[in-house]
C-alpha cells in the first residue's frame, strides 16, 4: 500500500514537472505581445458581422455544443470585407440551455490568420449572444457589455470586449434571419499574454496565493455590481494569471450576465446565506488582507466615479431608463466606500 502511494505521489511530481516544463517551453518561445496582432484586435475596426449557418442545427445541438460550419462576413467603415469559412459551437452552462440563441465560439482557421499576418494562436473567441429576441434581453445584454468596459476602466487585468451588430443567416432558408447586437471576448490566452503572464488552471486555490490589488479589485467590483456569481476556490467566473516575475497569482474575473446591474430577464439569484432578502444582491464574498489595501482600493473606486463607471451613459443603444437605473444602483456602494465603519464592516472585519 505504501508503494502504491510513493508511486502516486512520482506519477504526480513527474507529471506537474512535465506540465511546468512544457509551459516554460512555450512562454520561451512567445513573441513579445506588441510584436503581434490577433483577429480579436484586427476585428476592432469593424462594427458588423454576418453569420451564415444552419441555425436549427446550432439551437438542436446547443447542449452537446458540437462544432458546426459557418460562414462569417465583416465590415467596418473605410474597410475590406472579411469573408471566410469558420467553426462555431454553442458554449456557456445556463445560457445554452436556456436561450433561444446561445453564446456560441468562433473558430477563426489558423491557416487564414497566418495568411494574413496575424498571430494563430489566438484562433477562437467567444461571441456572447442575445438570449431571447425581445428588447428586454438586448439591453440585458448591453448592460453585460457596459459591465466588461467599467472593468476595463478599473484595470488592464482583465478582458477586453467588442460590440457588433451582428445578422444570423439561415443556410438552409435565407429568408430566415435575425439582426441584433453581440460583443466578442478577447481569447483567454491572449488577455493573459497582454499582461505579462500565463493562464494556470486547477481550482482548490486559496486567497493567500493571489496578488493583494488585483483581489482586491476582485472583490469590491463584483461587490459593486451586486455579483454572487463567482467563487474562488471552485475558480468559477475566474481566471488565474501567473505573471512574469510575480510570486503570486493575478486573479480576473469575468462572465458579468448574473448580476443585479445587468439583471437580465433570465437572472437566476445564487443561493448564497447572506444574500437573503438582499434586494441588492450584493455580499462581499471575501476580505481585504490590510486596512492599507482596504483604502487604496476603495480611493481606486472613488477616483473613477465620475468616469469610468460613467462610461455607458453616451452609449445611444441603452435606453436612458436602463442608464438611471444603473447609476441609482452604484449609488448604494458608494456611500459605504465614504463611511469608514461601513467600509470596514463589509470588506475587513
Amino acid at each position: 500500500m505504501k508503494n502504491a502511494s510513493k508511486t502516486i505521489c512520482f506519477l504526480s511530481s513527474l507529471l506537474a514537472t512535465i506540465i511546468m516544463s512544457a509551459q516554460t517551453d512555450t512562454l520561451a518561445n512567445r513573441p513579445d505581445f506588441g510584436d503581434i496582432k490577433t483577429v480579436f484586435q484586427h476585428l476592432q475596426g469593424y462594427q458588423k458581422m454576418l453569420i451564415k449557418t444552419n441555425l436549427d442545427s446550432l439551437m438542436l445541438n446547443k447542449v452537446a455544443g458540437k462544432d458546426q460550419d459557418a460562414f462569417v462576413i465583416t465590415s467596418g467603415k473605410n474597410l475590406e470585407l472579411i469573408k471566410l469559412p469558420i467553426k462555431i459551437a454553442a458554449r456557456g452552462k445556463f445560457r445554452r440551455k436556456t436561450c433561444d440563441l446561445p453564446p456560441i465560439w468562433i473558430d477563426f482557421p489558423k491557416a487564414t490568420l497566418k495568411k494574413w499576418g496575424l498571430f494563430p494562436k489566438y484562433d477562437k473567441l467567444k461571441l456572447v449572444t442575445h438570449c431571447l429576441l425581445d428588447e428586454e434581453n438586448r439591453q440585458a445584454l448591453l448592460k453585460e457589455y457596459w459591465t466588461y468596459k467599467m472593468h476595463n476602466e478599473l484595470t488592464e487585468d482583465g478582458f477586453k470586449v467588442h460590440l457588433m451588430e451582428v445578422v444570423y443567416v439561415d443556410s438552409e432558408d435565407r429568408k430566415r434571419k435575425y439582426r441584433e447586437y453581440a460583443f466578442l471576448i478577447e481569447n483567454t490566452h491572449e488577455m493573459a499574454h497582454r499582461i505579462g503572464g500565463h493562464i494556470v488552471e486547477g481550482m482548490g486555490k486559496e486567497v493567500h496565493q493571489f496578488a493583494e490589488a488585483p483581489y482586491n479589485k476582485t472583490l469590491f467590483f463584483n461587490y459593486m455590481i451586486g455579483n454572487t456569481d463567482w467563487n474562488i476556490e471552485l475558480a468559477k467566473n475566474l481566471k488565474f494569471v501567473q505573471k512574469e516575475g510575480a510570486d503570486k497569482l493575478t486573479v480576473v474575473p469575468y462572465d458579468f450576465d448574473f448580476t443585479a446591474f445587468a439583471n437580465p430577464p433570465y437572472m437566476k439569484h445564487i443561493p448564497i446565506m447572506e444574500a437573503e432578502n438582499n434586494p441588492e444582491n450584493r455580499v462581499a464574498l471575501g476580505k481585504c488582507a490590510s486596512v492599507e489595501g482596504l483604502q487604496q482600493t476603495a480611493a481606486a473606486f472613488l477616483n473613477l466615479r465620475k468616469t469610468g463607471f460613467q462610461c455607458f451613459k453616451d452609449c445611444p443603444l441603452l435606453d436612458a431608463n436602463e442608464k438611471k437605473e444603473m447609476r441609482f444602483y452604484l449609488q448604494p456602494f458608494y456611500k459605504i466606500l465614504k463611511n469608514e465603519k461601513w467600509l470596514g464592516e463589509t470588506f475587513l472585519y
